[in-house]
């Protein structure tokens, strides 16, 4: 494939062809999907009628195994979007509790080094420390 192309996902880096002997394998399997792409100035729609055409065709000359079987096409940002969608919602969410979790943890952690400094804070501002310079302070 040319090196911009991402199906399913970027991180696929090999193809391998399917296995097996599809000449010999019964033609009552219809569960294949592929992925192709259609020329510069064709529409979906163009394209999904000359793909009936095949299909009666083929209905035609086997009629046992492909009578009422057609062929569907979509375009595949809309296919895969959809799909994932409800994951990427649930991903989101997810990282959106744990980043909660998270800041909690930090205020909890900066009140209770606060609690502990409170006496050198109150001597440091008793001596005249500015309050910018008390709020600036380091451990």
């Amino acid at each position: 494939m040319p090196s911009g192309f991402a199906f399913p996902a970027s991180e696929v880096e090999v193809w391998v062809p399917m296995r097996g002997n599809l000449a010999a394998a019964s033609r009552s399997l219809h569960g294949y999907q592929a992925v192709g792409r259609l020329k510069p100035g064709v529409k979906l729609v163009q394209a999904q009628a000359e793909m009936d055409t095949i299909a009666r065709r083929l209905e035609q000359q086997y009629a046992g195994t492909n009578t009422g079987v057609g062929i569907g096409l979509c375009r595949s940002e809309k296919n895969w979007s959809a799909m994932s969608r409800p994951r990427w919602l649930m991903l989101f969410g997810a990282v959106l509790f744990v980043l909660l979790i998270a800041c909690a943890n930090i205020a909890s952690l900066l009140l209770a080094q606060a609690a502990t400094r409170q006496k050198e804070m109150a001597i440091r501002a008793a001596l005249g420390a500015r309050p910018w310079r008390l709020v600036r302070q380091r451990a």
